[in-house]
């Protein structure tokens, strides 16, 4: 981009002295717009990238996109659609599996906002509760203590699509908000789609009172206690908050509506215990958030959110998998371009600086939003036909995760080896799963055979982490830690989601005496709760709610009898799972690869076009030519490039979807008569003239 051209007689713009004018800087924030004189239209968003300049001559920049906010880390521990329980007591009241549903969208989403790009708003230090609901029910902040359609307590709610995402309707659910939180007023908001008909609750519940934002199918109110206090018209407004106060309380939507009333509280220090969600079959919500907001001026922030990331991975795509990987320091972009190979499922920074991503089959399948014709638009068109275009056989790669799962911290995910311990010996072990498997839940605390108190059961019933040792001589063995002596000190602390570190130092230790990093062996004689079963036992002994092993796995490959080489697609675990429907979504994607390999449709890499503005990456377009070329051309725009200097110029690459003849072909011309005689033909019409005819009708 250059700013200025030609060269300066008296001063010149350099960046050492600001007052010969502006000169950009790196980092300085850019828009590029288009306009007829009327109407502006939007080309670029981004950042300026290097400034650069001739003092004798012009200066100017290259300028980027928001790409790189795409390095963002990710870190996020594995998942399944079926989610153990949070609880880890069989008398507890919610000893029940979670149903989240799961998909990669959820993991797109993450990376998404790791880079600062929202399709629900996002959470800040006020946030207690924050539930996008963007391919899973998993919450961002905060924790889901049950979770299941609002019809089936076994199956996760049902997701439909919006403009920005996901949007969920027959719901139930039951959230655990963050601890650490700021007494004061309560904030809860919902996002809403335009489809949304039915009846959607969320309730907060503060020292016994409950708090509640309803959004109905045209009024939106807030409750305290079962009781209406306030309601606005739903306007068709999609940001609709209620702060609860004090003494009053205020419910307010994205279209300016508001409502407030004096209500009665039985104090709002306490935090909030417990946030419940239900919605029914008709209800279409997202981006729930509870918030204890500080001051009024953080109050209500979600009524001003505009998504600046949206997706559409297709109807087929989302709630599908049966688990997922974790993600560590995987950058965004990364992340992003796996999910998007898999799936065939292309992301891309908009004019406007937003993220979007979308199916192939939302790609194709979208409106045409223009019609360029070899008449008027199109100026030029090169195109190309090759081999690689073509493939003889398709075939297909996936991870296959096979799951042990418990309620309980019951799956041994990781045993330590039995190590001599001298006295001051530090023994330091790190805990994290091998490559190609996942833990979840891994337990976060655990028990230490031998104490006062130690619980014997659990150790007993393979539930939960082991520590400890034994206090031997060779001869004789006891438990390195007792009421009377603690031979051994250990400690477990969590570095990341799912890796840890066991740390074993021995103390106090009498000659002839070692600890060693077991439980009793098989010719211990003495007195003890532990079972046989769990002697001569390694430790420590680690266990999670479940396993996933990670199995690569081959689909049987489709002979296309094109020519060309074979093409081996990678799933990777974005689209597999358990049951019928992710072998359906692997065997569509498949198929549709294959078709496109068998009719090897010439591409255009440069269609040369009158510029318009309008045009964005995505759309639908119709090339048309019936005289000329004699064919019209459905595509979609896949590369945008345009030029601005003594003229604007345009020039567009797209991917054919499908070419209609608009001549007659042979076989349609001998389809509709090629077989009839020339009488038959003569009857058709017109009739034959003599010249004396013809001259005679046309002079009357």
């Amino acid at each position: 981009m250059v700013w200025a051209e030609g060269k300066s007689v008296q001063t010149n713009h350099n960046p050492w002295n600001p007052s010969t004018g502006w000169t950009p800087k790196p980092g300085d924030r850019v828009q590029i717009f288009v306009s007829d004189g009327v109407t502006e239209w939007v080309q670029f968003t981004g950042a300026i990238d290097s400034p650069s300049g001739e003092i004798l001559g012009s200066h100017g920049a290259s300028l980027i996109d928001d790409i790189d906010k795409l390095n963002e880390p990710v870190n996020y521990p594995a998942l399944l659609a079926t989610m153990p329980p949070l609880n880890n007591s069989p008398s507890s009241e919610y000893f029940t599996h979670r149903f989240p549903g799961l998909g990669a969208a959820f993991y797109a989403n993450l990376a998404a906002r790791a880079s600062g790009f929202y399709s629900t708003p996002k959470s800040v230090e006020a946030t207690v509760l924050d539930v996008p609901m963007q391919g899973s029910m998993m919450p961002l902040v905060g924790d889901v203590l049950t979770v299941s359609a609002g019809s089936s307590t076994t199956q996760p709610p049902v997701t439909y699509f919006t403009s920005w995402g996901d949007v969920v309707g027959d719901v139930s659910a039951r959230f655990i908000p963050k601890t650490g939180q700021t007494a004061g007023p309560v904030q809860i908001s919902l996002m809403i789609a335009p489809t949304h008909n039915g009846v959607a609750r969320a309730k907060a519940t503060i020292g016994g009172q409950d708090f509640t934002l309803r959004a109905g199918a045209s009024t939106i109110t807030a409750e305290v206690d079962g009781v209406q206090v306030a309601s606005i018209p739903r306007n068709g407004a999609q940001n609709i908050a209620v702060v609860f106060r004090e003494s009053n309380m205020a419910l307010r939507n994205d279209k300016g509506d508001i409502a407030t009333a004096t209500i009665t509280t039985g104090g709002l220090g306490p935090a909030v215990e417990m946030v419940q969600l239900t919605g029914d079959a008709t209800t279409r919500i997202a981006g729930l958030q509870v918030e204890r907001p500080v001051t009024t001026g953080a109050e209500f922030r979600q009524l001003n959110f505009s998504p600046t990331y949206s997706f559409s991975f297709g109807t087929s795509r989302v709630f599908t998998a049966l688990a997922l990987p974790s993600t560590k320091n995987t950058p965004a972009i990364e992340l992003l371009q796996d999910i998007s190979d898999a799936l065939m499922t292309p992301t891309w920074l908009d004019e406007s600086g937003k993220l979007r991503t979308a199916s192939a089959t939302a790609l194709y399948n979208g409106p045409t939003v223009a019609t360029l014709t070899t008449l008027d638009n199109i100026l030029g068109m090169g195109w190309r036909n090759d081999l690689l275009m073509r493939r003889s056989k398709i075939s297909a790669k996936y991870l296959l995760p096979v799951v042990s799962q418990r309620r309980r911290y019951g799956v041994t995910v990781f045993k330590g080896e039995s190590e001599a311990l001298q006295e001051g010996d530090t023994h330091e072990i790190l805990i994290e799963p091998e490559d190609g498997e996942d833990w979840i839940m891994v337990d976060p605390a655990g028990n230490t055979i031998g104490p006062e108190g130690w619980n014997s059961a659990m150790v007993n019933a393979g539930d939960g982490n082991v520590f400890g040792g034994i206090y031997t001589d060779g001869t004789n063995e006891q438990y390195a830690n007792l009421p009377s002596q603690n031979k051994l000190v250990s400690t477990y602390t969590r570095l990341d989601h799912d890796s840890f570190k066991y740390k074993a130092t021995a103390q106090g230790l009498e000659p002839g005496y070692q600890v060693e990093t077991r439980t009793l062996s098989p010719n211990f004689t003495g007195v003890t709760a532990l079972w046989l079963s769990w002697w001569g036992e390694n430790l420590p002994i680690i266990r999670a709610k479940a396993k996933i092993s990670w199995k690569e796995m081959i689909k049987d490959p489709i002979d296309t009898g094109a020519p060309g080489p074979a093409y081996e697609h990678d799933f990777g675990a974005w689209a597999t799972g358990s049951g019928v429907q992710e072998t359906n979504i692997m065997s569509n994607l498949i198929d549709g690869i294959a078709q496109i390999a068998v009719a090897g449709i010439p591409r255009v890499d440069q269609l040369t076009v009158t510029p318009d503005p309008r045009l964005q990456l995505g759309d639908r377009i119709k090339l048309n030519s019936e005289d000329f070329l004699g064919v019209t051309l459905d595509a979609v725009i896949i590369g945008i490039n345009s030029a601005f200097s003594d003229s604007y110029t345009q020039s567009l690459s797209v991917r054919i979807l499908k070419a209609t003849t608009t001549y007659t072909t042979y076989e349609e011309f001998n389809s509709d008569g090629g077989n009839l005689t020339y009488e038959q033909w003569q009857t058709l019409g017109p009739v034959p003239e003599t010249y004396e005819e013809f001259n005679d009708s046309t002079q009357n």
